[in-house]
């Protein structure tokens, strides 16, 4: 396990500690995301959340909503994972994926409101 959450880490330290976070075992449910939302006190219903799954053709799609929201005006924001090069793949905004200094900044915010791998993937949605 890494040491307690530091002001100072990088993007490099932080992902480290998210390794050391996972659980042994992936819920694949969508039952987590109101709990998770509402500790967050993100309103679910202000938004348009999709989630995409299955097997094939996930970053296709993911892709496709995203160039299709973005012609029509609305600032898209998009998480998925794996990643193939770098973390910050996972997370775009508007077209571009998200800086270092974003990336840790939010993990910061995160690790304040608690166990951090629980609230990764829905904070990093919005």
């Amino acid at each position: 396990m890494v040491e307690v959450a530091s002001s100072t880490w990088g993007l490099a330290r932080w992902l480290e500690y998210i390794e050391s976070c996972h659980p042994g075992e992936i819920d694949l449910g969508l039952d987590r995301v109101s709990q998770v939302a509402a500790k967050l006190e993100i309103n679910l219903n202000k938004s348009f959340v999709f989630t995409v799954g299955g097997t094939n053709g996930k970053g296709t799609t993911t892709r496709l909503l995203e160039s299709v929201f973005s012609a029509a005006g609305l600032v898209v924001a998009t998480y998925t994972s794996p990643h193939f090069l770098r973390y910050n793949e996972r997370v775009r905004l508007a077209g571009k994926d998200i800086s270092d200094q974003t990336c840790v900044n939010v993990l910061r915010k995160l690790k304040r409101r608690g166990p951090i791998y629980p609230l990764l993937t829905l904070s990093m949605e919005h």
